[in-house]
C-alpha cells in the first residue's frame, strides 16, 4: 500500500510542477530582457530632466526652480526633487513642509509661500 500511495500522488504532483515550472522559466527570460531595456530608457531620461532643471533653476527660490525645469505647475514637483538634493534630503521638500523655501513654492497654488516678484514662474 506504501508504493501505490506514494507513486500515485509523487507523479501527479511532480509532473504539474515540472510542466508549469518549464513554461514560466520561458516567459520570466523573455520578460527580464525586455524590462531591463526598458528601465535604462527611464533611467537615462530622467538624468537628463533633472540636469536641466538644475540648470535653468540655478540658485533661485522653489517657485523659480520649478519654473526653471520648464515645469509650471506641475513641474514644481520636480523643483522640490532639486531642493531636496541640494539640502541632503532623500525625499521631495514640497511633499514635507509647505512654507519652506523651494518647499511650496513649486506646488503650484497650494503652496503657502507668496508669489510676489516672481512672475510666471510660480
Amino acid at each position: 500500500m506504501r508504493r501505490g500511495r506514494a507513486t500515485q500522488r509523487g507523479r501527479k504532483r511532480m509532473s504539474r510542477r515540472r510542466r508549469r515550472r518549464r513554461r514560466r522559466r520561458r516567459r520570466r527570460r523573455r520578460r527580464r530582457r525586455r524590462r531591463r531595456r526598458r528601465r535604462r530608457r527611464r533611467r537615462r531620461r530622467r538624468r537628463r530632466r533633472r540636469r536641466r532643471r538644475r540648470r535653468g533653476g540655478g540658485g533661485g527660490g522653489g517657485g523659480g526652480g520649478g519654473g526653471g525645469g520648464g515645469g509650471g505647475g506641475g513641474g514644481g514637483g520636480g523643483g522640490g526633487r532639486q531642493w531636496a538634493e541640494a539640502l541632503g534630503r532623500n525625499e521631495a521638500v514640497g511633499r514635507a513642509k509647505m512654507g519652506e523655501v523651494g518647499g511650496g513654492g513649486g506646488m503650484g497654488r497650494r503652496g503657502g509661500v507668496s508669489t510676489a516678484g516672481r512672475g510666471r514662474c510660480r
